[in-house]
């Protein structure tokens, strides 16, 4: 294994985690500008650590070698950042589930129609109580 594919690699999820850094600030501060900006750059550095194949090669490396404690500690260390960059992930993605959620929250109390204690006139002149109850589909 070349040391400057592992080097790539290690920059590479380095990077990853630095945009992930960067995305969870512009969520926090709803600058979606540069969340999408993220997420393009979060795309193309996933697909480069994957197509670069490095991890495998050094699993099938790390199997085949009887001297494979170089190797093998190279891909906990690439899979320990990994792993990071994935609870990173996770973490952004409950963020974003609850700006979703609170914005669902926010649209239906603006419809009177779900709310159960609003009390609105007909086309009649009649007064009305809506009677519908909120349904809270958060999928």
């Amino acid at each position: 294994m070349e040391d400057k594919d592992v080097e790539k690699a290690k920059s590479d999820i380095a990077e990853l985690r630095q945009l992930l850094e960067k995305e969870f600030e512009a969520l926090k501060s709803q600058n979606f500008d540069v969340f999408e900006k993220c997420l393009e750059e979060k795309n193309t550095v996933l697909a480069d650590i994957s197509n670069s194949g490095v991890i495998e090669r050094l699993k099938s490396l790390s199997s085949e070698s009887t001297d494979n404690d170089a190797n093998s500690k190279t891909l906990s260390v690439l899979h320990k950042s990994l792993s990071d960059c994935r609870d990173l992930h996770r973490r952004n993605e409950v963020l974003i589930r609850h700006k979703i959620i609170a914005i669902r929250e926010t649209i239906a109390s603006f419809s009177l129609e779900d709310n159960p204690l609003s009390e609105t006139y007909d086309n009649l002149g009649n007064l009305k109580k809506g009677l519908r109850k909120r349904s809270h589909n958060l999928n």
